[in-house]
């Protein structure tokens, strides 16, 4: 792509219309044109620059016959099999083909892999690192519970079940520290993560006073699963340190338990984690990004401002025709013998 070359387009593009707009609006203050035609073809400008660029990212390219997006999208028989997980969020990594160009399998599953140009730089690493080398300690603890693999002899991909994915939270018995991010994710394919976690020594403070303790009976599940929002619910006996397989994210997600504020952290490189407390207790992480909030106060205000300025406009209007028309009538009822 010339970059160089598509900035100067659309400077010269924009300077047009800038042109454009500065001698309506020159016209118009200098009453070349009525008030409505000026309207009508600042709309119109507004309307092409608007429908000019949004032809850039919808076009007729885009669109295809609906016979044909429906038999894109058919699942395959790998796809059916797997679809019959009862279970309510489980990943699935499809390595019928390139696992990180090939998007087929994220139409029908949450995916392992698939494409995107600009995935979060730690989940690149994991790629790179362990997935890209078929770690299986990191697959698991990325909850892949299905594989699509190629079928055999030219026969179409099959579905094949992993009994080793360690499913959406776990508890785990030991952890260690680590200085840096390359440290961590060296030792990420040495490690069990059903057993072990590994913290960047910057969230030391977390578990300073935390010792871990087996609790045989220590149980934590999954009970409600929205991308913005996952509820778990577990017991034990006393204080345990959990992993969720769910990607660290400090810009937005925040955790609950039983509905008050409670600190996670991150483990494993790219996973949370929260050192929990004894007891039955129900876990919630919310997805409440402050831009998202900040966005949402603002777009109120100015729907409100919006509002006030067209109810004073017409306010404005009506006491204008009100004014006329009193003046009008106080002129017709003027008396005619009075000259």
């Amino acid at each position: 792509i010339d970059r160089k070359h598509l900035l100067q387009k659309d400077s010269v593009r924009s300077l047009v219309f800038i042109l454009l707009a500065a001698a309506l609006i020159y016209f118009y203050f200098n009453k070349k044109i009525k008030k409505q035609y000026f309207i009508g073809l600042l709309g119109l400008m507004i309307l092409i620059d608007m429908w000019s660029v949004d032809k850039r990212y919808m076009n007729n390219d885009d669109l295809v016959p609906r016979r044909q997006a429906r038999a894109i999208e058919q699942p395959i028989e790998a796809d059916l099999v797997i679809q019959q997980d009862p279970e309510i969020h489980y990943r699935v990594y499809d390595v019928s083909a390139d696992p990180f160009q090939n998007t087929r399998a994220s139409n029908f599953h949450k995916s392992i892999g698939g494409y995107h140009g600009a995935k979060m730089q730690r989940y690149q690493d994991i790629i790179s690192f362990h997935i890209a080398r078929n770690n299986m300690n990191v697959l698991n603890m990325l909850n892949t519970r299905w594989f699509i693999v190629p079928g055999q002899e030219g026969q179409p991909p099959r579905a094949q079940f992993n009994r080793s994915a360690l499913g959406n939270a776990w508890f785990v018995d030991t952890f260690s520290f680590v200085n840096n991010a390359d440290e961590e994710i060296a030792i990420l394919g040495e490690i069990n993560p059903a057993d072990e976690a590994i913290v960047d020594v910057r969230f030391s403070e977390y578990l300073d006073e935390f010792t871990p303790v087996y609790d045989s009976t220590a149980s934590i599940i999954l009970t409600t699963y929205q991308p913005d929002n996952l509820v778990y619910e577990y017991h034990a006996e006393s204080d345990q340190l959990a992993v969720f397989s769910e990607v660290y994210y400090d810009k937005g997600w925040e955790a609950y338990i039983d509905n008050e504020p409670y600190p996670h952290f991150r483990a494993n490189y790219i996973l949370r984690a929260m050192v929990l407390p004894a007891g039955k207790h129900t876990i919630e992480f919310k997805f409440r990004p402050k831009s998202y909030s900040t966005g949402k106060k603002i777009a109120g205000i100015s729907s409100i401002i919006l509002l006030l300025l067209v109810l004073f406009g017409f306010g404005n209007e009506i006491r204008n025709y009100i004014t006329i028309n009193g003046k009008k009538e106080s002129a017709d009822t003027t008396d005619p013998d009075i000259k």
